[in-house]
């Protein structure tokens, strides 16, 4: 865990896990559009899954 062990005490060190974190995110999600095209597949196929409680 990087928080509890000190890993972030500088703001070097959280500069390079949030650089890390985008890049990878990048990589996973190359683009937005993905993400949408799952959300609205998913509410088409059941929108009581995004209604409130």
């Amino acid at each position: 865990m990087l928080i509890a062990d000190g890993r972030l005490d500088t703001d070097e060190a959280a500069e390079s896990l949030e650089l890390r974190a985008n890049t990878e995110y990048a990589q996973a999600v190359p683009a937005d559009e993905i993400l949408m095209d799952a959300f609205r597949a998913r509410f088409s196929d059941d929108p009581q899954a995004f209604a409130a409680i």
